[in-house]
């Protein structure tokens, strides 16, 4: 019976031990984590945004890709979107915001963040309004209008050689005579 209350107390031991070595830092690894500042967030936050952003327009290019033979007016709409973006320069405008913020330049870092932020508003109605379509078809229009000069282009020289063999066609019997000559020569 003394060999019981010897295991109890051995067990009480190791767990007022145990509670004691978790309860008190052991190194400065262990200490209380630091204070995060809103700074610290904000800085976090920009980060999240602008990979998220560059991860969005890497999907929007590969999903226009995927869906050019079955959906090509989608994919045309995809397509303008990313160019839109990396014609505004949103991700390397992030990536600026991102240095004033690490600078401590707040004032600088605030009023950029409105300008991306206009830009995006400005891209989400791209994807998402009829404006968009509307430029495609301007597009449509244009290529259509580019092939109608082509086209009047080659009516023109088709009717100016019609013109010409017309004009050989009815020629004179007399001017047919240098031909017959080269006929007989071949």
């Amino acid at each position: 019976m003394t060999f019981l209350p010897f295991r109890i107390s051995a067990y009480l031991f190791a767990c007022t031990a145990a509670t004691l070595l978790f309860a008190q830092p052991s190194s400065a690894a262990d200490s209380p984590p630091q204070q995060i500042t809103s700074i610290d967030q904000v800085q976090f936050q920009q980060t999240n945004a602008q990979a998220q952003m560059e991860e969005l327009q890497n999907r929007m290019f590969r999903l226009a890709e995927a869906t050019r033979q079955a959906e090509p007016d989608d994919a045309a709409k995809l397509l303008m979107a990313v160019r839109a973006a990396r014609e505004q320069l949103i991700l390397e405008q992030m990536r600026g915001n991102l240095n004033l913020l690490n600078n401590k330049e707040y004032t600088h870092a605030a009023e950029d963040q409105a300008q991306i932020i206009a830009k995006l508003e400005e891209l989400k109605k791209l994807l998402t309004s009829g404006v968009s379509d509307l430029q495609m078809l301007l597009e449509k229009l244009r290529a259509i209008d580019q092939a109608n000069k082509k086209l009047d282009a080659a009516t023109a020289e088709e009717k100016r050689q019609k013109a010409a063999s017309e004009k050989l066609a009815g020629a004179n019997p007399s001017d047919k005579k240098p031909l017959d000559n080269l006929k007989r020569d071949q």
